[in-house]
């Protein structure tokens, strides 16, 4: 699996991320550069933590399948991620902008765990393919660093006005380069 695709995917995955983050900076009384920098780094440990979670379910999957069932397995989820997000996001209404004064660095690592379900799956599915740890992680940790922080800034100064545009944007990214990647797949094996 070519690092660009893994990179589009998780990049997509993260637009799901920052439509939450977008959201809850949208609610935030007063954000500062360092009270960002700790949600980012918070929300940075737990995507690892969770790609660790996946790369262990990799692990066992491909104890249990063979490598063509592996291989397709891993694409069908990714494939269905990418819908499921793009779906979600359509059906997204705006929020309600209330300040929430009792945000802090816990509620912050529970938002954290809601929004990165997706990176366990999707890092499985991308261990199945034969995606480094080191690489993955990499990309995870930069990618959720910048999206956070940038997330936060935008909602807390635009709104959440972008969620429903950014959200199916990541969904779809998905479903393109994994079908792409797929196709590769299938044209390589004939």
């Amino acid at each position: 699996m070519q690092v660009l695709h893994v990179l589009m995917v998780f990049l997509g995955l993260t637009f799901s991320g920052f439509v939450v983050i977008m959201n809850k900076g949208a609610t935030l009384d007063h954000l500062t550069a360092g009270k960002a920098a700790v949600y980012a780094l918070i929300c940075t440990a737990v995507n690892c933590l969770a790609l660790l979670a996946g790369y262990g379910i990799s692990v066992v999957c491909r104890g249990l399948l063979s490598t063509k069932a592996v291989i397709i397995f891993a694409y069908l989820l990714l494939f269905f991620i990418g819908i499921f997000l793009t779906v979600r996001a359509y059906h997204t209404r705006n929020i309600e902008e209330k300040v929430d004064r009792s945000f802090d660095n816990k509620q912050c690592f529970v938002l954290a765990m809601r929004f990165s379900y997706g990176i366990v799956l999707v890092g499985a599915g991308c261990f199945m393919l034969g995606i480094d740890f080191p690489i993955a992680l990499l990309i995870v940790a930069v990618l959720t660093l910048i999206n956070v922080f940038a997330a936060l800034y935008v909602g807390y100064y635009f709104g959440p006005g972008f969620s429903r545009t950014v959200g199916m944007s990541g969904g779809m990214l998905m479903v393109v380069f994994t079908v792409i990647r797929f196709a590769e797949y299938l044209s390589n094996r004939g």
